[in-house]
């Protein structure tokens, strides 16, 4: 992929997406959802309405029109709409507030501030002290305290969770409209989502070559081996999809159509990449020969792709690296 020409991404927390990590990115982000972490990046940050955010950031430019709690130090200007609430410590260049946007905290702003380096001002709070109770009022307190206690079952143990992310990753060599990139990636989401995985964050695509790069998350108490059936499952019902043979089990029925909507979409294109988590399906045309795969991805292809995210648009090279593996 051409660096020079690659287009600008952005990053996204859609709504309804909640993220509780740390992000470093050299693109836009745009928060719909809501971010529970650090965020560093070198473009700018947008936080539209309804948008939530608690941590640090440190970005280029900012524009808020949802809320936001932490430390905000911004190299360039930031914005706050009038649906804007902001509460913590702020360090910019310069400003801008909307009537009816709420501020609360701490300001550094101007041309002479040090936006990387500034400190924070040390504030003390002051704690709330309870009011003295009587003996009489303590002894009322404590029987009614008691009493409720007596009658109250006692809340059933949650099981751990645990969270699984899992990448859906689109490789096309060659141009792919707006429509169809749309059609690809909705057949995705319904396949991931069949798998009780929802999505997390999403890049925009470059559109020639096509690359798209998604994340799924799952919050389950299942163990990584089930999570792992579960994928071989899926990767069965993709064959037979592939094959156009029905699957009438009626807990597969979701997942079944999901994968003859992937299989629809994806196989209008001559060549293409497609990895759903832990299956990947592939098409490619070499010396006249039409080959078509769905393999389960190995470990050393995602430590690969980690390194050579252009590997995902050449699913020759895919075939081959996972034929040797």
């Amino acid at each position: 992929m051409d660096e020079l020409n690659k287009p600008e991404s952005v990053t996204r927390i859609a709504k309804g997406t909640r993220v509780k990590a740390d992000i470093h990115t050299e693109s836009d982000i745009h928060i719909a959802g809501t971010v529970e972490g650090d965020i560093e990046t070198s473009k700018d940050l947008v936080i539209s309405e309804g948008g939530k955010m608690t941590g640090a950031v440190i970005a280029n430019g900012a524009s808020i029109s949802g809320k936001f709690t932490g430390e905000l130090r911004v190299l360039n200007h930031i914005s706050l709409s009038k649906t804007a609430l902001v509460d913590g410590f702020i360090f910019s260049k310069s400003i801008s507030v909307d009537e009816d946007a709420k501020l609360i905290g701490i300001l550094n702003v101007g041309d002479e501030v040090d936006v990387m380096n500034a400190k924070l001002r040390k504030v003390k709070k002051r704690a709330i002290q309870p009011k003295k109770e009587t003996p009489e009022k303590k002894k009322h307190s404590k029987d009614s305290e008691q009493k409720e206690l007596a009658i109250e079952d006692p809340e059933p143990q949650k099981p751990h969770q645990n969270r699984y992310l899992k990448k859906v990753l689109i490789g096309i060599p060659g141009s792919v409209d707006s429509n169809k990139a749309e059609d690809i990636r909705t057949a995705c989401e319904k396949f991931m989502n069949a798998l009780g995985f929802k999505l997390e964050i999403f890049d925009e695509p470059d559109v020639n070559p096509f690359y798209q790069n998604l994340s799924y998350t799952r919050m389950s108490p299942e163990s990584t081996q089930d999570i792992q059936k579960k994928f071989e499952k899926s990767k069965e019902i993709i064959e037979s999809a592939l094959l156009n043979n029905e699957n009438t089990e009626t807990e597969g029925s979701e997942l079944q159509k999901a994968s003859n909507e992937i299989v629809r979409v994806i196989r209008e294109f001559e060549e293409f990449t497609l990895i759903l988590g832990e299956v990947v399906l592939l098409q490619f045309l070499e010396n006249d020969v039409q080959t078509i795969a769905c393999e389960i991805v190995p470990d050393t292809l995602q430590e690969k792709i980690k390194t050579s995210p252009d590997l995902i648009v050449n699913p020759s090279k895919v075939y081959k690296f996972i034929d040797n593996n």
